[in-house]
């Protein structure tokens, strides 16, 4: 069940939480070791053991003809909307795709920067009971709009090939290299590259704590989306708010594991004690109503607050990966939300619209880095690059000042690179117009 807390007595389990994740830390350091040492014999051998599937080299890569023929074993609705996802999702990254920004100063001299995609991008499909081909589009689509040209997948081998919505979504990718490895041997081997598995420039997508973990380890090596935590989701609900679509709501975060954040911020005592007893009738029906009862009464919690103000406050501290306003004017409030990683506005911007079809990614930061970190983008898979071009007249005019800057930092050969384009010693920083 959903606690009443204090703001303190939040926070406390935010920071219990974040603790909780640092065992795995020294398990995965000795993963490393073994893919760093033995590469695909380390990931045969932890696959049997972590996993209990026995591969070889000849079968960790997925048959292409699986991920081709995919289609036919998915519906034609499910087909129909996986389909709009692609569409969607690739629409909205090509609107906010960064463009090359060039421009001349009063000189002459052409500055900006120019953008071009990493070559290589590795990405994590999560396995587990359940399948996921949304993470497959929002993880990937936007690596397309960016135009990376190779993108390999890896996930978590099973008895069973991956369920078919995940190959489909693939498949709508045009990706058609998938190894079924997981865990955090397989961000090891996207990161240092094995005998089979070839290495990338970028890792996304996200994972358990071990993969987080191992994600956090090759940050440097190779570029990464973040570092990924459980899914979590800040309300602010005010009178005006559906207490059942409310509930239904912190739900949809609670059902994602155990670990998962779900927290209410009300200034109605009464609409806080009408979520909780909607969150009770729904969690007796939901098949994942366990999950999702851990989830609630481990990590969630209900605050009453004195006002949507004060509930901004507190959700800014938190800044958590999903932020709802299910209140009275929303959009009036945008201009006071500092950290959060996507925000929903209004009663009908349900969070599983944005998870699936809306076309934002659903990537985004968790565990308060939306402090410092955005969501995936094209963006994240581009390299922007200064271009410089002084003219004749820009460096003479120009080079004066610069040559003060050198003489000031003590760098003879800085100065002396700029002095012997002059001609002679400068005068002091006098530049031309």
């Amino acid at each position: 069940m959903l606690p009443v807390l204090t703001e303190h007595e939040l926070f406390e389990r935010l920071r219990k939480r974040a603790q909780s994740f640092e065992k795995a830390r020294d398990a995965v350091k000795k993963i490393k070791e073994m893919v760093l040492s033995s590469g695909d014999d380390a990931l045969i051998r932890l696959t049997s053991e972590l996993d209990g599937v026995t591969l070889n080299k000849n079968t960790m890569r997925f048959p292409a003809k699986g991920i081709e023929e995919s289609e036919k074993s998915i519906s034609p609705s499910l087909k129909k909307a996986m389909d709009l996802a692609f569409e969607r999702i690739f629409d909205f990254h090509e609107r906010i795709k960064p463009q090359n920004k060039l421009f001349f100063d009063n000189y002459g001299n052409l500055m900006g920067k120019i953008y071009k995609p990493v070559e290589s991008v590795g990405v994590y499909i999560p396995g587990g009971s359940a399948a996921y081909p949304s993470s497959v589009l929002m993880n990937i689509v936007p690596a397309l709009v960016a135009g990376v040209k190779k993108i390999v997948a890896v996930t978590p081998p099973k008895a069973e090939p991956p369920h078919p919505a995940v190959l489909y979504a693939l498949k709508l990718c045009n990706v058609t290299e998938l190894y079924t490895v997981g865990g955090a041997q397989a961000i090891f081997a996207l990161a240092y590259g094995t005998e089979t598995i070839p290495r990338v420039d970028k890792i996304v997508g996200p994972g358990n704590v071990y993969v987080a973990e191992a994600k956090r380890e090759v940050s440097g090596v190779v570029g990464i989306d973040g570092f990924a935590g459980p899914s979590e989701v800040v309300v602010i609900a005010d009178s005006s708010a559906n207490p059942r679509w409310v509930a239904a709501d912190l739900l949809a975060q609670a059902e994602h594991d155990e670990n998962a954040t779900s927290i209410l911020l009300s200034c109605d005592e009464s609409l806080i004690e009408e979520v909780r007893i909607a969150l009770q009738s729904f969690l007796a029906t939901l098949e994942s109503g366990k999950t999702a009862s851990s989830s609630l009464s481990k990590w969630g919690g209900a605050i009453k607050v004195k006002d949507v103000y004060e509930a901004i406050e507190i959700s800014n501290r938190i800044a958590p990966e999903h932020l709802e306003l299910m209140v009275k004017n929303p959009r009036t409030y945008i201009g006071y939300i500092k950290n959060a990683g996507a925000v929903f506005l209004g009663p009908f911007s349900a969070e599983a619209l944005g998870d699936y079809i809306l076309g934002p990614s659903h990537v985004l930061p968790t565990s308060g880095t939306s402090r410092f970190s955005s969501g995936l983008s094209a963006e994240n898979f581009m390299k922007a690059t200064s271009l410089i071009s002084a003219t004749p007249a820009g460096f003479f005019a120009l080079s004066p000042c610069a040559g003060e800057i050198a003489k000031a930092e003590g760098l003879p050969a800085h100065y002396l690179s700029l002095k012997i384009r002059n001609g002679r010693e400068f005068a002091g920083c006098e530049p031309r117009h």
